[in-house]
């Protein structure tokens, strides 16, 4: 009822703006329940910046309602849960505890991290966890091509996509508008499954017949398709490093984060010691 009473009375108080504010210490107050107060400054913060003047009232009625059923809540479970509360306030005071802690651990790590990952550190990483890097999944690398029959240059093309010069593969790269799709970065893994379903021809390739660096053709009546298939890793293989390395960055630097934690932590607690800060009693 106290709640139906204050939309009523905000919806024939409340201006094209705000409601017509009365002044505090801290600012206009446009509402209260109790001695809970919303300002002036706060209501502008829950709404909308640059809304319609024919939308101020509707929003602002729906911002002052959502805080004062909020306020009445709050109110209402502190005289009602009192037998509780003292228990409440120990789970706030812990969460509060934690946060703080785990905010200045945070800085602390963040400030003496080492965030530098060299390709040395990757090397060794992927060499002593190898194991934990099984395929899920079936894995290629290769190069694509697909281009109409009638091409000018066409037996440039094909010449210039057998090869395995790197001059040849960017004089390749650089005819790619020429091209109806492709796929040029060889030295990429990618998924076996995704290049099947985006590349029908791919689903004609004879893989138990396939010779290394062959390139294979395939054709209908407008379209030449180019495939030179380079290595393929099958599921429960190890991954490559390339195809593994961002997850391996992230797991170095989870381990440097846990031992820098451990390092803090040791260390505040032997200051504390040596300083007389923490002391034991027998």
């Amino acid at each position: 009822m106290r709640i139906i009473l204050l939309s009523f009375l905000l919806l024939n108080l409340i201006s094209c703006k705000y409601l017509q504010p009365v002044d505090d210490d801290q600012g206009d107050v446009i509402a209260n329940v109790g001695e809970a107060k919303l300002y002036k400054k706060d209501l502008a913060k829950l709404l909308p910046k640059n809304i319609e003047k024919e939308d101020s009232t509707l929003l602002a009625t729906k911002a002052i309602n959502s805080w004062a059923k909020q306020e009445l809540f709050y109110q209402n479970a502190k005289l009602n849960l009192s037998e509780e509360q003292e228990g409440i306030n120990k789970l706030v005071e812990k969460y509060k505890q934690d946060l703080l802690i785990n905010k200045y651990k945070e800085a602390l790590i963040d400030k003496n991290l080492d965030t530098v990952i060299t390709h040395q550190d990757i090397e060794k990483f992927y060499q002593e966890n190898k194991n934990i890097f099984k395929l899920n999944e079936k894995l290629i690398r290769f190069r694509f091509l697909q281009t109409n029959k009638d091409l000018s240059d066409l037996k440039n093309v094909i010449s210039l996509f057998k090869s395995d010069s790197i001059h040849n593969l960017d004089s390749l790269h650089n005819k790619e508008l020429e091209f109806k799709a492709y796929h040029l970065q060889d030295s990429v893994w990618v998924k076996f499954n995704d290049v099947a379903k985006r590349i029908k021809p791919f689903n004609k390739i004879n893989f138990k017949k396939l010779k290394p660096n062959k390139t294979i053709k395939i054709e209908n009546d407008a379209d030449l398709y180019l495939f030179k298939i380079f290595e393929i890793r099958n599921r429960n293989e190890i991954a490559p490093q390339d195809y593994v390395k961002p997850t391996i960055k992230q797991m170095i630097l989870h381990d440097r984060k846990l031992k820098e934690q451990k390092n803090i932590e040791k260390t505040l607690l032997n200051d504390a010691i040596k300083n007389g800060k923490f002391q034991i009693y027998e």
